[in-house]
């Protein structure tokens, strides 16, 4: 069975204050690592996850959610597809995420993975 959710790893959103907050958190994450792979192992795994388990969350409202993808989207058309590698196992573990949007941005993202670095991508896997 595949689910999405309930991680409790600190992650998700408890109130309305803090999900007001959600795009400009991953909005500063992406930021990062377009300026630099410095902390890629710190930034961009937490970036997705506070992503993933966000954008299923009752508690963030709709208009949080549209703006994280919209930056989530964004940031995936402008850093190196490279960057994923360091992250495709994560990835690859949302692919049954229930949210149509994250799930298209997702799927973007692995394709354009597998397409450029196709045997890095299968070794991960």
């Amino acid at each position: 069975r595949c689910e999405s959710g309930g991680g409790g790893n600190g992650s998700q959103i408890q109130n309305e204050k803090d999900a007001k907050r959600l795009p400009l958190i991953l909005k500063n994450y992406a930021e990062s690592l377009k300026l630099g792979h410095k902390y890629i192992f710190q930034s961009l795994p937490r970036l997705l996850t506070l992503w993933f388990e966000n954008s299923i969350n009752s508690k963030v409202d709709h208009q949080s959610k549209e703006t994280a993808n919209s930056i989530i989207e964004g940031m995936a058309g402008k850093v190196p597809s490279y960057i994923w590698l360091s992250v495709f196992s994560q990835l690859i573990s949302r692919i049954c995420h229930t949210d149509p949007v994250v799930l298209s941005c997702l799927k973007r993202i692995i394709a354009d993975v597998l397409s450029k670095h196709p045997k890095e991508a299968l070794w991960s896997l």
